[in-house]
């Protein structure tokens, strides 16, 4: 008898216990939105979409890839405003020049003539567009799981480089020359950074385990199972893997938390000063600077292709609709 209800219970166990968000209260919110036909979003980078779009050329109908500003992309994908990316080729869009690069690229960043670059095998150095030089700085491979990424950073005559192994290297921008490496994680797996950015005049930089505050007296980090940061004038917004909203302040000081229970977040982003983000279920968040939590869901707002959905500029892209949030 006890055999048959252990096996019961192994069952059965958990059955009533939910594991996916259900709002307590919930607004209907029509969203206005926009279709474009034959014009599908198929991958973006930072700030920029790519879209893919079938067009008919005599009796044959073929993809295209297309950008904001219709460049045909053809197997490339937005990187930065003039940049665009296909496996280890670089395509400058404003000088129609292709630079190629000794292994696929992870992610870049372009300032003035300089291109800082990361390659997939975690090398990672320098394109100068004046000469055509490229500089390449060794690192060891690293496994990571990149769901979100920071790009490199020019700042004061440095590049600062997020690795995928967890390290920030430093490189002198003018004399292309390696300063040094700055551990931020020691994790095997999915250590790389996946956000740095200057608030209030400090360098923050994280992974998804920890945030850590660099300032030139003390060095600050905080701890948390972390999926997105979004920072809103001095402040930082954390979303947790668990549903969790913390707001911090610039010294990494918690203000307040709010815990969705199950809640799985996806791309926030800021419009009119509020933060929205869309939740796995199709809710779409309107998160206020004191953390005010409003859950909208349309008949109109259905949200599937999670991999290939962005919100920008108070827009939400999304396989071929454009929905307007404000």
């Amino acid at each position: 008898m006890k055999r048959v209800y252990l096996i019961g219970f192994l069952l059965f166990a958990g059955c009533s216990v939910k594991d996916y968000y259900v709002p307590k209260n919930k607004m209907e919110n029509h969203l206005p939105v926009k279709v474009n036909y034959n014009k599908k979003l198929i991958d973006y980078k930072g700030d920029n979409l790519t879209f893919q779009s079938l067009v008919l050329k005599g009796k044959k109908a073929i993809y295209v890839n297309s950008d904001l500003q219709n460049h045909n992309l053809g197997k490339f994908t937005k990187f930065d405003k003039d940049v665009a990316v296909y496996n280890d080729t670089i395509w400058i869009l404003s000088t129609n020049k292709k630079y190629k690069l000794p292994f696929t690229i992870f992610s870049l960043k372009k300032d003035k003539n300089l291109i800082a670059f990361v390659l997939e095998d975690n090398r990672y150095g320098i394109l100068d567009l004046n000469n055509s030089k490229i500089t390449i700085f060794n690192e060891k491979p690293a496994l990571s799981v990149r769901y979100n990424f920071a790009k490199p950073f020019f700042y004061e005559g440095l590049i600062l480089y997020p690795l995928l192994n967890g390290k920030l290297a430093v490189v002198d921008s003018k004399e292309k020359q390696f300063i040094r490496n700055i551990l931020i994680s020691s994790d095997e797996i999915n250590s790389n950074i996946i956000f740095m950015k200057i608030v209030d005049n400090q360098l923050f930089i994280a992974t998804s385990k920890k945030i850590i505050l660099f300032n030139s007296n003390f060095l600050i980090d905080y701890v948390a199972d972390i999926k997105h940061i979004i920072n809103m004038g001095k402040f930082l917004y954390v979303f947790t893997s668990y549903g969790d909203i913390i707001k911090l302040d610039s010294n990494l000081k918690e203000i307040k938390r709010v815990k969705l229970p199950f809640a799985s977040f996806y791309e926030p982003s800021i419009c009119n000063q509020n933060i929205y983000v869309v939740e796995k279920g199709g809710y779409l968040l309107k998160i206020t600077p004191s953390l005010k939590v409003s859950v909208y869901r349309g008949n109109n707002f259905k949200l599937g292709e999670w991999d290939r959905l962005k919100i920008l500029n108070c827009k939400i892209y999304n396989s071929n609709k454009v929905f307007t949030i404000e």
